[in-house]
């Protein structure tokens, strides 16, 4: 069976956006951030945290932009409207000639929108899901009370959209007679690894799954997303100090169930823990433009707790 890797406060530092080596100091490249969209590094809690006060503030930036665009987008496809009688009624009323400035107007307006348009689109792409920065923040926050003082973490998120091609699973017809379209994604986007106090280390991965459902109506294309999130955590223990590990499962199930999972499941797999949480929900319309609340830090820190909980109860066994 495959070891959690360790994560210890020696190891070298990778970059973000393009996975290259570094160093724990290095730099926040947010031009490669940009490009791919995807932050990965092993670095302090506290350094990892800086680096999401940075995603921050860009995506903060780019919801300005996004906004001043689609202003401007919105200023030049009523000019160009506008423009449209105007030029008509030049030429009938003053000649061709006196219909040629207001038809430049509506060109410019034309052109201004598609350039903004563009622009919206760039800041668009840039403007990522809140919950992918603030929820691995908020773990971050609380799990080094956990961990030595030394300690660093591996944390990785993907913050690009589920409908990019790259995550697209499968497609299928809903049948002969009809003319929707499924499709099922599925996005891997957080894993954060590291160590705890007593050696054990731990491996928290989040996936997003979508299966959307698309089908075609006279006005447009109707919409039908069902988003689910599966988080798992995977907590690998020192032998000698947890020998009875099938002991942890029933204090686990015992426990209070306070995160958005409806169930979580444990299982004991050698020397490791597995806990599991499910949420889903439900969206129909024209389209989703952010990710639903499908749990929060409190859910994914409640399978921690839950682990601690089950550890506690068998430790020093034997």
């Amino acid at each position: 069976m495959e070891a959690i890797p360790s994560v210890t406060a020696h190891s070298a530092s990778t970059t973000i956006g393009t996975g290259g080596a570094g160093t724990g100091g290095a730099e926040f490249d947010f031009e490669a951030f940009h490009r791919t969209l995807k932050y990965q590094r092993l670095a302090p809690p506290e350094v990892l945290r800086a680096d999401l006060r940075r995603i921050s503030e860009l995506d903060s930036e780019s919801e300005r932009r996004q906004m001043r665009y689609g202003v401007h987008i919105a200023v030049s496809v009523f000019a160009l409207i506008a423009s449209i009688p105007g030029t008509l009624f030049s030429f009938g009323a003053m000649g061709p000639w006196a219909g040629i400035p207001v038809g430049a107007a509506g060109l410019f307006a034309l052109i201004s929108a598609i350039y903004n348009g563009r622009l919206w689109a760039i800041a668009r792409k840039t403007n990522v899901e809140n919950r992918r920065r603030e929820i691995p923040n908020e773990l971050l926050r609380y799990l080094p009370a956990d961990m030595p003082a030394e300690a660093q973490l591996d944390l990785s998120i993907d913050f690009n959209p589920h409908t990019l091609p790259a995550y697209l699973r499968d497609t299928k017809s809903s049948g002969r007679t009809s003319s929707a379209a499924v499709k099922n994604y599925e996005l891997p986007w957080l894993t954060l690894k590291g160590s705890f106090v007593d050696g054990s280390r731990f491996r928290l991965a989040a996936t997003l799954s979508v299966k959307r459902k698309e089908k075609r109506k006279r006005k447009g294309i109707k919409v039908r997303e069902t988003f689910t999130e599966d988080v798992e955590l995977v907590v690998q223990v020192k032998p000698r100090r947890y020998q009875r590990l099938d002991r942890a499962l029933n204090p686990i199930r015992a426990l209070t169930n306070r995160s958005a999972y409806p169930q979580i499941v444990a299982r004991v797999s050698g020397d490791r823990i597995h806990l599991a949480g499910s949420a889903s929900t439900r969206f129909s319309g024209s389209g989703f433009p952010t990710e639903p609340p499908l749990g929060s830090h409190r859910s994914m820190l409640h399978l921690f707790l839950a682990c601690y909980h089950g550890l506690s109860a068998c430790a020093g066994e034997g």
